[in-house]
């Protein structure tokens, strides 16, 4: 077989894949499909909410009534969009499933999820954007090149993972608070003082705002490629402790209203 004709039968395969994925997305496009979810139910019993989510994005609210809501829309191409909104025990769940492979590009879930503020949340999701309000429980959420962010965040613990996505918390008070992301900018605000701040990125700045208090706390920086800005009372020593890694950018930890 000459150069030329293996170059040839090469470029016609990858025009046909190339063809025929553009059909793909046109069939898909032409056959999506959008359905609306809402329930409610009592929430006695419940301690947990688990979301299992496979695309779109989900808002978690803390409200101060006994019941669990959800609300949204369920998007479906060319495969159907599995969903889900079950009790398990002492947990409610709510969870999607994508069965197409590369035919379920166009499944998507975006909720907005209500439930008594005081009730621990887990995510394990995958390319679906987080967004938590007014939460006194336990947070803890996996999900991956999407966003999360989080305001009044009050419970003993708050855990975040994503990737290549930006993390934002504000107004937080838990104790305790672990960040972990990658190729994105990390910025937590805290509105009382805390025991442990721990945040992980890479080639991204990292902003941690701590609440002003007599107490020092033990920080420990690392960065390459950028600057370590500390406006805050240290002492090696302290029991109240920040870590923070990033490379490429900067780090600052200061106090409201100082740079």
């Amino acid at each position: 077989m000459t150069v030329r004709r293996a170059w040839w039968i090469g470029g016609s395969v990858v025009t046909a894949v190339v063809l025929v994925w553009g059909l793909v997305q046109v069939v898909g496009v032409l056959g999506r499909s959008t359905e609306s979810v809402a329930v409610a139910r009592s929430s006695t019993g419940v301690e947990e909410l688990v979301v299992d989510l496979a695309g779109g994005s989900v808002e978690i609210r803390g409200t101060d009534r006994d019941e669990l809501r959800v609300r949204g829309e369920v998007t479906s191409g060319l495969t159907t969009t599995s969903h889900r909104e079950e009790l398990e025990g002492s947990r409610f769940v709510v969870a999607s499933a994508c069965t197409g492979g590369p035919l379920s590009s166009f499944c998507e879930v975006d909720h907005v999820i209500e439930v008594p503020s005081d009730l621990s949340v887990v995510v394990r999701s995958s390319d679906t954007a987080v967004t938590l309000v007014g939460l006194d429980g336990r947070v803890d959420v996996e999900t991956s090149d999407a966003a999360v962010r989080g305001e009044r965040l009050t419970g003993p613990e708050v855990r975040i993972e994503t990737s290549n996505s930006e993390v934002e918390l504000r107004g937080v008070r838990a104790p305790a608070t672990r960040v972990r992301t990658s190729n994105a900018a990390v910025t937590t605000t805290f509105d009382e003082p805390v025991d442990e701040v721990d945040v992980d990125t890479s080639n991204e700045a990292i902003e941690i705002v701590l609440a002003d208090t007599a107490d020092p706390y033990a920080v420990d920086l690392d960065t390459s490629n950028g600057a370590q800005t500390i406006s805050v009372r240290t002492d090696p020593t302290a029991t109240r402790r920040v870590t923070a890694r990033t490379s490429n950018d900067d780090i600052t930890v200061r106090y409201p209203g100082s740079d």
